[in-house]
């Protein structure tokens, strides 16, 4: 419990420094020490990468255990990053690579922040920075099966799907058990659509331990290829646990092709108090593309 309530903390006191930071003179692009400390020496108006950070000047100022800056640093990044997945979290998506810089200069080798950056460079779409970054992390540890992982999700991400399947592989060889590289098998067999594929990988994910999102995968995939009345059982066990508005719209469709408007009504409604914004019952047949594509965590 004090762990937890330790990290509230830390996410709170990173809002108020959110505000605060976009108070101060010249707005959040150039972060400055009466804020964050060391990422005064970092410019994120550029590139994000440790090129754009004093790294001279930032080891110059280290009076205590580098140990502990790194620590702090990349916390923070962490914390960032989290905040980034939150509606309108672009500036923290930026932000949370900049921490990450600073742990870096400080200890180049550090395979905690060079995998933490990686995930934030997916962020923000720089995948061919976030496999330079994780080339290095499994240099440093070739027998972590999550780096492997994250460097398939990065090549997924440059539609490079061969070499994103050659990880997950190389994964699953190291960990057998890790539901999570079949279930990325999953989301990218669907994305190149092969639903059958996609549906026997999530399958095997759910017997190793996955749960709500390789069930959501699957109905999705079932309702791609037609077979309604499974997409509806696999979505309804989504919706037994959690409530997402793509679950509930997705079900609407396989409502409508079922000839059940009722129903399909009932789950558009349910999903509207949801998301407001998301797409109308009369929407989704011409649209079911769009809301299929939306990214699912990459």
């Amino acid at each position: 419990m004090a762990k937890l309530d330790s990290y509230i903390c830390v996410l709170v006191l990173l809002l108020i420094n959110a505000v605060s930071a976009q108070a101060h003179e010249g707005g959040p692009d150039h972060i400055r020490a009466a804020d964050y400390g060391l990422i005064e020496f970092c410019n994120i108006d550029d590139a994000p990468t440790t090129e754009t950070c004093d790294c001279d000047a930032i080891r110059s100022v280290i009076t205590e255990d580098v140990d502990d800056f790194v620590s702090t640093y990349q916390s923070q990044g962490d914390g960032h990053s989290f905040l980034a997945s939150q509606k309108d979290g672009a500036h923290h998506r930026r932000w949370s690579v900049s921490f990450f810089n600073v742990a870096l200069c400080l200890n180049p080798d550090n395979p905690g922040a060079l995998v933490s950056r990686a995930l934030a460079f997916q962020r923000i779409d720089q995948y061919e920075a976030a496999v330079i970054d994780l080339n290095k992390a499994i240099r440093l540890q070739p027998d972590r099966a999550r780096h492997f992982i994250y460097r398939a999700m990065a090549y997924a991400g440059l539609d490079l799907y061969q070499l994103a399947f050659e990880d997950l592989d190389a994964a699953i060889a190291l960990d057998p058990e890790d539901h999570i590289a079949h279930q990325r098998k999953g989301r990218f067999y669907a994305e190149m659509g092969l639903h059958e594929e996609a549906v026997a990988e999530n399958l095997t994910a759910i017997e190793k331990g996955a749960s709500t999102q390789a069930h959501l995968s699957i109905g999705l995939s079932l309702n791609k290829l037609g077979r309604y009345e499974e997409a509806i059982a696999s979505l309804t066990r989504v919706l037994e646990t959690s409530q997402y508005s793509r679950a509930y719209l997705n079900r609407a469709y396989s409502y409508l092709k079922l000839d059940q408007e009722v129903k399909a009504r009932a789950d558009c409604a349910a999903a509207h108090k949801i998301d407001p914004e998301a797409i109308s019952c009369n929407e989704i047949e011409t649209h079911f593309d769009d809301l299929y594509s939306k990214p699912m965590g990459r």
